[in-house]
């Protein structure tokens, strides 16, 4: 086997792990922290504390990636995160807990958006990575509420996170394997990357789908288990719920990966976010419902189609200059829907049933867009995402 998919595969595995141990604990902060006494506002800032960091650094973090700074980049994600799961474990207090949470927003807006990015170093062949990297991460995403609800009932909150922040460092030598030798694109001088190069009609519209979607994932992420944790609802049943959302995302991921080579992205994305409208009203009115699971589903199946899509939207609709510029604010889009969902939500709502009503309707605001958007485009103008590519779109 060349060089070449020796190097994909390490990287689709290193973001595996990455991923799979992130949400090994993520579904469980929040019950953590409602164990720790913390109140319904706490808990709402919890995501706040997780995304202020990644508004900041994601856009600096994509600028630097265009400037050649990829492995420095990666590495300090990696080290951040394992560093938060650490925190997160020692943690006494819901005080403790937001310095885990800044620290790991640190460490997730570095990894992810130079995982992101290695996929456009691929060549030709960078839609394809994009699409098998969505995979790879659904599968992460798929396993780690699975594995985090078993390990809730065997053991303490503590002790899930010290497993989750040694799935975590199984990435650091993965990643070294994968980036040695990797050549790295450095522009030169400040005539390279521009934000003239992001108002570009896929880039807006992907970026105001992502902001509702966040909005709303990171309100379910914090107040469905907040509320479970306050109802007795067993551990498990939160995480099954959760891993019913990631088994559907990953299928609707590997199912993107052969419909994206036929169909219009911008016809994938707008499918997806009317299923996650969907799945998301239905599970802000049946919280703690036995159909709970089912409607979980249709929130991960659509979420599965969204996010692939409008990741391909927004950057490869970018000029290949930019495209780590493109990255880095389609992400910071990303935490700042992580940072002003749930507190919105929660001042709408005012109870964490409630709130999640809130959130699930600004799931609206991102499906018209992609309606909107895609209908504006002629048929024969949108093309499968790697023949953009190849054009440089």
């Amino acid at each position: 086997m060349s060089r070449g998919p020796r190097r994909e595969i390490a990287l689709n595995a290193g973001a595996m792990a990455f991923f799979l141990g992130t949400f090994v604990s993520m579904p469980f902060v929040s019950r953590f922290a409602v164990s720790l006494g913390a109140s319904s506002v706490e808990v709402s800032m919890l995501g706040p504390a997780f995304s202020l960091a990644g508004v900041i650094l994601r856009p600096v973090c994509g600028l630097l990636l265009d400037r050649g700074y990829l492995k420095r980049l990666i590495y300090s994600g990696l080290v951040c995160s394992v560093t938060a799961h650490f925190a997160y474990a020692l943690a006494s207090s819901v005080v403790h807990l937001y310095v885990g949470r800044v620290i790991h927003g640190v460490g997730f807006a570095l990894f992810v958006t130079s995982s992101i990015y290695t996929a456009t170093l691929a060549g030709e062949k960078a839609a394809e990575f994009i699409a098998w990297r969505s995979t790879m991460v659904g599968l992460g995403m798929a396993l780690g509420p699975a594995i985090g609800g078993f390990l809730a009932r065997v053991m303490n909150y503590r002790e899930l996170f010290y497993v989750a922040a040694l799935v975590v460092t199984a990435a650091i030598p993965v990643h070294g394997h994968a980036l040695r030798g990797l050549r790295i694109p450095r522009a030169t001088g400040y005539g390279g990357s521009s934000l003239r190069d992001l108002l570009v009609p896929g880039f807006l519209a992907a970026s105001t789908s992502i902001f509702t979607y966040s909005a709303f994932y990171n309100s379910l992420l914090l107040f469905l288990p907040a509320l479970h944790e306050m109802l007795g609802v067993p551990a498990e049943f939160t995480g099954l719920a959760f891993t019913a959302a990631s088994f559907t995302n990953l299928l609707s991921r590997v199912l993107f990966t052969g419909a994206s080579k036929k169909a219009p992205v911008t016809a994938l994305a707008s499918a997806g976010h009317l299923l996650v409208l969907l799945g998301s009203t239905l599970v802000a009115w049946n919280t703690h419902t036995a159909t709970l699971h089912a409607y979980m589903g249709v929130v991960g199946f659509g979420g599965g189609l969204l996010i692939p899509a409008i990741q391909v939207m927004a950057t490869l609709s970018v000029r290949e200059r930019s495209r780590g510029l493109a990255i880095g604010f389609f992400a910071a889009i990303f935490e700042s829907g992580n940072l002003c969902g749930p507190p919105l939500a929660m001042a709408i709502g005012g109870d964490y049933e409630n709130s999640l009503k809130a959130a699930a309707l600004l799931n609206a605001i991102g499906s018209l867009t992609l309606l909107l958007h895609h209908s504006l485009r002629e048929r024969g103008d949108e093309k499968p995402f790697s023949s953009s590519l190849r054009r440089g779109a």
